[in-house]
């Protein structure tokens, strides 16, 4: 199945959720966390600030998430992105 975004919208594939400190201590599951951070896996037609492949910073709350394949997945307008990181 392959989604296309529309106009300025971007597909992101969320990073996993933390389950370990940096330290490497284990996070029980229910206090995971999920990364505000993740891949540009397609972009929409109107897009000019990322291309796919780019890893960007998003707000925690902002977009619409879904679930396909075991994998988080999230829809956000370009303008919503945070930054990209080099």
């Amino acid at each position: 199945m392959r989604i296309t975004p529309i106009g300025k919208n971007v597909l992101v594939r969320m990073n996993d959720r933390v389950t370990a400190s940096e330290g490497g201590i284990a996070i029980p599951e229910r206090f995971a966390k999920p990364e505000a951070e993740g891949v540009i896996a397609n972009v929409g037609a109107e897009v000019t600030q990322v291309t796919e492949g780019d890893v960007v910073g998003y707000p925690k709350h902002l977009g619409t998430r879904f679930e396909i394949g075991g994998k988080g997945w999230l829809i956000l307008e370009e303008r919503q992105l945070l930054y990209v990181r080099q």
